[in-house]
Formats: C-alpha cells, structure tokens, sequence
C-alpha cells in the first residue's frame, strides 16, 4: 500500500478539525446560575446591570426589565431592572421594589412586569430549567401561601438577532418602537410552565432555537408569580460552516478509506 499523498494527509487533518467543534455543539451545556457558581461575573451594578455565568467556552448574560401594568397586563415601554443572584439563583429588581425583601427579591409579576434577558454565546436549542426559590414554597406561611404562585412563562427571540440585543427600546403591547413581538418573542413563540417547583427539571419543547430567552411570570396567571431560576441547560447550534467540515471531514474519511481498500 502507499502511502498518503500530502494533499490527501492535509484534507483528512482539515476534515477532522472540522468536525470536532461540530460533535461538541450536540453536546448539552448546563449553567449554575446561583451564588455557589464559580465562574459568575458582574458588569456594573443597580439598574442596567448584567451578569454572565460560563463553562467552559460557553456563557450566558443576564440582564433584567420590567413594564407597567394595566388592568394586570404588562404595557409600555421597558425600563431596565436590576439583576440579582441569590443562593435560589437568578432575580429581577424593578423600580420602587425593596431589592432585599422578600417575595419582592424574586422575578415577579404583581404590580410590574418583571422580565428576565439571557443572551446567549450563540444560537441555541433550550432543553431545560430549575428554580431554586419560589414565593409558595419559601415565603408563604399556613395562612397566606395559597396567594403566591410560580408560573413561568418564557420565549425566545429570532434567530437573526445579533448580540448585545438592548430591550429599552421596545414594548410589550402597542408602540411606536419595537414590539417584543417584532423581535421574535411571539405568542406563538411562548411556553407556560405552571406551578414549577423548587430543583424540578422542567423540560422546554415548542420553542425556536435562538440566542434570546426571555422568562417572565405567566401573562395570564393571577399577577402573584414569584420566583428565581438556579439553572438552565441548552444545546449550541452548529453552524454552517462546522457543518460543512464535518460534512468534508467523513467525505475525506470514505475516500481514504475506499482508496485503502483498492491498494489491497
């Protein structure tokens, strides 16, 4: 048999590297989005603020919003909140609220409509998340627990959007700027988990891949949702040039190994 020409060598390495970064896009990234994380950092601090959480080479940034209310349905523009993370995970404090006191701590709906950001490094496919903190389960006493609730509500955004997406210029009903609806985040884009509990995996299905997720309490579920996300596990999207390696990385692979064959 001989030996491989340097051409073929060249486009098997070349093949092969392009195939890696594909496989490991398949593989799920969980991030801890609590304060035992250890590779959590903050980006300035009160309202505007964001943090970012990574493992490995991927990241998620969290950013925060609310909205005015409306006979209990959110309207206006965004205004930007500030981002807290609690050792139940990741919360929402608006303007007026008590950032310290509990229930409103929490990423909540009562009075303001709370909302979460989370860019992530890349399009992703949202698989699954945990709370760590809810108002039902960690605040309410015998006699007024039953007022509180934890339904989540989330959406992600186009695929098209590029990073550094700033909501402060859109609105959640009818604007002169932005709807959330024109950026992607759609009712028919949406996904309500109701009464989710504190460390229970909630599978997400139904929702487009996307670099934007943006979790809420449930538009239509009583104003009384109080809660923090403690984790979020997503899988990268490959992109199309990885896909295009790969695809090149098993042809070099079937011709070297068909033209091995004919040496014998």
């Amino acid at each position: 048999m001989k030996p491989l020409h340097l051409v073929q060598i060249t486009a098997l390495a070349f093949g092969l590297a392009g195939a890696l970064p594909a496989l490991s896009a398949n593989l799920p990234v969980t991030w801890d989005l609590t304060t035992t994380s250890t590779t959590k950092t903050q980006t300035s601090s009160g309202a505007g603020n964001s943090w970012k959480f990574t493992n490995g080479t991927s990241w998620i940034k969290a950013s925060s919003y609310y909205a005015a209310q409306s006979s209990g349905a959110p309207t206006g523009n965004l205004a930007k909140a500030q981002t807290d993370v609690y050792s139940g995970g990741l919360a929402v404090c608006s303007n007026g609220e008590t950032c310290t006191t509990a229930p409103q701590h929490a990423l909540d709906n009562n009075t303001r409509q709370d909302y979460l950001l989370l860019e992530f490094d890349s399009v992703y496919a949202m698989n699954s998340f945990k709370i760590g903190w809810n108002a039902f389960q960690d605040y309410g006493t015998n006699t007024n627990r039953t007022s509180y609730d934890s339904d989540v509500q989330m959406w992600t955004g186009a695929s098209n959007l590029a990073a550094g997406l700033d909501l402060t210029t859109a609105c959640s009903g009818t604007c002169t700027a932005s709807t959330l609806a024109s950026l992607g985040f759609t009712s028919t884009n949406t996904k309500v988990f109701n009464d989710t509990t504190n460390g229970t995996s909630n599978a997400i299905t139904g929702l487009s891949n996307s670099r934007y997720l943006l979790v809420s309490g449930a538009l239509a579920s009583g104003n009384n949702d109080y809660f923090k996300m403690s984790s979020f596990t997503a899988t990268k999207v490959p992109e199309p040039t990885s896909i295009a390696l790969f695809a090149l990385g098993l042809l070099t692979l079937t011709a070297v190994g068909a033209r091995k064959r004919t040496k014998h």
